[in-house]
């Protein structure tokens, strides 16, 4: 996990941009929720809205990014 994971906030919303992590786990990362069918946060402002997830999504992956039910 990056040092500081740099959750945004949109009203009552949290969330991260998947470009801000780190390069070599965007990917997997976004795998990762489309496989899981995890639902994301859409944030108008953001100019990418695909570009955005749930921290508590992130930290989950993060936890164990090579277990199959993950994947």
């Amino acid at each position: 996990m990056p040092e500081t994971l740099n959750i945004k906030n949109n009203a009552s919303v949290a969330y991260i941009r998947i470009s801000e992590l780190p390069q070599h786990e965007q990917e997997p990362f976004r795998k990762w929720l489309l496989a899981d069918g995890q639902t994301r946060p859409v944030i108008e402002e953001e100019t990418d809205p695909l570009d955005c997830a749930y921290p508590w999504d992130y930290e989950l992956w993060k936890s164990n990014p090579n277990a199959t039910h993950l994947l």
